[in-house]
């Protein structure tokens, strides 16, 4: 059987069974990588993968830095301001819906090559933009080149992993998220007293950096995911991703066994790029869907606002602290919250919809804290906590997503998901700016009202996906 040969046409009793053979040969793959279980390679592949998510902060917290310091530096309007700042965002919309609609079809390993070249390369130019319009377009290349990569890493994060370890090691990756942030809030710190005068630019060069490390590991220790390949009839590149993760980690080779049943998969599904969306939508996926495209939408919308919001809150704060010193305190909670919810979504007595209840119950009830305090000694770690378990719910997102919806539509389901967020969410800093312009504990109503929305929503997911099988009885499991 040759790499490229892809099922022929059948009748639908043979496809019945082929479709049960398949899903067999799909546990072979997950139960070979149980049986290597956890080592070098997952510890390799969470450095190459972790420098997307830092990259991912950086961006974050460069929007924020770039647009204040370049306000003065080219003399800006408020609707350029305001184009500078959703460029971004307009261009991780684009992005997701890109890597949602071919993503799954290119393989997670391409897709991360793709997407680190490309993001080095426009945030160099970045750094060399001369004016205003030029500076804007290249910031949204940049965006559409960042938003591209998490769900590939994502996808190859839970399918490279054994079951025992998924979530957590899923986690970890996105905890570097905030180190990505303090990376360059401690770069903009070391440079401020020249930000203004063109260091900015030296600023966007360093910012980038990291990348170079992931494109290192990424080109030279890590392979393609096998359950990737599998679905996509690759059954050639599926043996060698698993004996090369094996003899990484010093375990014994596939059986000929193994391999038999690896060789005799074939892809169940011809469509490709658009044609697949209508799987999110079907009788088996439609309710999971709805439910977690409003668990992405709200989440990503309080995140986004209250994340604009936090600079202003801690301005207003008559405290000794700086406000750049506070912003990198709320950010280091935020990472120990994460750090948590990496312990608690592998417990058995909780899982991934347990922790995301804790965090979406620990937002709610704060919340309603900041609606009757004023004293700092209340407010200062209130705003903190609110903003930690934010971040910890956003995140705790990113792997039950991705174990929800099936190898061949994971990236889809992920970005397509995640799109729709961010969507809705560049209206956040609108709204949120509206709101704590009218009254202080306005914004605070706001989120806890989500909150709850969001705790019921949380209830009734219908699955929990704590070790579960990526691909076998999804559907009979997620059918309402």
């Amino acid at each position: 059987m040759s790499n490229s040969e892809r099922a022929p046409l059948r009748s639908e009793g043979e496809t019945e069974d082929l479709t049960h053979y398949a899903e067999n040969s799909m546990n072979v793959v997950q139960s070979t990588i149980d049986r290597i279980g956890f080592g070098k390679y997952q510890v390799v592949l969470g450095l190459a993968i972790a420098i997307a998510v830092i990259s991912d902060g950086a961006e974050v917290a460069l929007v924020s830095l770039i647009t204040f310091i370049l306000e003065d530096v080219w003399d800006l309007s408020s609707t350029e301001l305001g184009l500078l700042g959703g460029a971004i965002f307009i261009g991780m919309s684009i992005g997701l819906l890109i890597i949602a609609t071919w993503g799954d079809d290119w393989g997670r390993l391409p897709a991360l090559k793709l997407t680190y070249i490309g993001a080095l390369a426009l945030r160099l130019a970045c750094a060399v933009m001369p004016e205003f319009w030029s500076f804007v377009v290249f910031r949204g290349l940049t965006g559409i080149v960042q938003a591209m990569s998490m769900p590939p890493v994502v996808a190859i994060a839970v399918e490279s992993c054994p079951s025992k370890y998924r979530g957590s090691f899923t986690m970890f990756v996105i905890f570097n998220y905030g180190v990505g942030q303090i990376y360059v809030i401690g770069l903009a710190a070391l440079l401020t007293p020249d930000l203004d005068g063109g260091m900015w630019r030296l600023l966007l060069v360093l910012a980038a950096l990291p990348i170079l490390i992931g494109i290192l590991v990424l080109f030279t220790k890590v392979v393609e995911s096998p359950m990737s390949s599998a679905r996509r009839g690759l059954n050639q590149t599926t043996v060698e991703s698993l004996e090369y993760i094996a003899k990484t980690n010093g375990q014994d080779q596939m059986t000929e066994g193994e391999k038999t049943e690896v060789w005799a998969l074939s892809p169940l599904h011809k469509e490709k790029g658009f044609y697949k969306f209508k799987v999110l939508f079907d009788s088996s996926h439609k309710f999971m869907t709805l439910l977690l495209m409003g668990q992405w939408v709200l989440t990503t919308f309080v995140y986004f606002g209250f994340f604009y919001l936090l600079p202003q809150l801690l301005d207003d704060i008559d405290s000794e602290l700086s406000t750049l010193l506070l912003l990198s305190l709320v950010i280091v909670c935020e990472m120990v919250v994460i750090a948590a919810t990496t312990y608690l979504i592998e417990l058995p007595s909780l899982g991934r919809k347990g922790t995301m209840k804790i965090c979406y119950g620990v937002l709610v009830l704060f919340c309603g804290v900041c609606l009757f305090v004023s004293e700092n000694y209340l407010l200062v770690p209130s705003i903190m906590i609110i903003s930690a378990f934010n971040h910890g719910s956003f995140c705790v997102l990113w792997p039950y997503t991705s174990e929800v919806f099936e190898t061949e539509v994971r990236e889809m389901g992920v970005a397509f998901l995640n799109a729709a967020g961010r969507a809705v969410a560049f209206f956040a800093p609108l709204v949120f700016g509206y709101l704590l312009e009218s009254a202080v504990w306005a914004p605070f109503l706001l989120i806890l009202s989500i909150g709850i929305c969001l705790l019921g929503i949380a209830f009734l997911l219908p699955i929990e996906t704590r070790g579960i099988s990526l691909d076998t009885g999804q559907k009979s499991n997620i059918t309402k």
